[in-house]
């Protein structure tokens, strides 16, 4: 069984599940955590049970997770009293954390401390990051105003003249996609391995003589064939798991 937790109203779930053509695919929103047939003892996560889809199941009958969300927000608890969802948000996330972190099978991405997919970081951190792996990367520039100054003019749609296109590749389980050149691939590859990240696509702009990094994305299209396919390989255990640490 594949399962996908992801938030309350992410229509993205239901499309991949139905892309991926398998009747064993579940998909556990915040609703189910408030359904009965949870079981889960720390340290025991193999005998544990789970709900999805509003139905239980076994967490040993699960052979790979896909995880969607960063945490259960307030608004995906419409369900609980407003007074009490703040707390009830809280108490799942941190559930939810817990599980995933022990669960044996893949599980893309495995939740850090501040994110239930992976690691939750800005794009200047992640700039610095690979700045300091000796990747070549943009300038950063974010554009901040004073309380009660007049909002800044939109900026315009599009690439403005003489800024460089930009092209993206993703990451799925050690394997690149869609990279521009071998070197781009390189490079994805390294910031995946010490980012310890399975899924993660990276942002490249034109720059003499190759490429540089404009931005790192925790949330790629996932509908995409190639990343929809390279993602069921690598929750079926038949993917590459080249380079993103020990644990998968």
């Amino acid at each position: 069984m594949l399962l996908i937790v992801t938030n309350q109203y992410d229509n993205t779930a239901a499309a991949l599940a139905v892309q991926w053509g398998r009747a064993d695919v579940r998909i556990m929103r915040p609703s189910d955590l408030s359904v009965g047939g949870w079981s889960y003892r720390p340290g025991d996560v193999g005998v544990s049970r789970f709900v999805a889809g509003g139905s239980p199941a076994r967490t040993s009958d699960l052979s790979g997770v896909l995880t969607r969300m960063a945490c259960v927000f307030e608004g995906d608890l419409r369900h609980i009293q407003p007074a009490d969802r703040a707390y009830v948000a809280s108490e799942m996330t941190a559930l939810l954390l817990a599980w995933l972190s022990e669960l044996p099978v893949p599980v893309i991405n495995r939740p850090t401390a501040t994110c239930l997919c992976g690691p939750l970081w800005s794009q200047e951190r992640w700039l610095h990051m690979a700045a300091g792996l000796g990747i070549p990367v943009v300038t950063a520039r974010r554009q901040v105003r004073q309380p009660g100054s007049a909002s800044p003019t939109a900026p315009p749609q599009g690439p403005t003249p003489g800024q460089k296109a930009s092209i993206r590749c993703t990451m799925v389980d050690g394997v690149c996609l869609g990279a521009p050149t071998p070197q781009c691939e390189k490079i994805a590859v390294r910031l995946a391995e010490h980012a310890a990240c399975r899924l993660l696509s990276v942002c490249f702009q034109q720059d003499d003589p190759g490429h540089a990094v404009a931005g790192v994305d925790i949330w790629p299209d996932i509908t995409n064939p190639p990343v929809a396919g390279a993602l069921l390989s690598a929750l079926d255990g038949r993917g590459a798991r080249v380079g993103t640490g020990a644990r998968r």
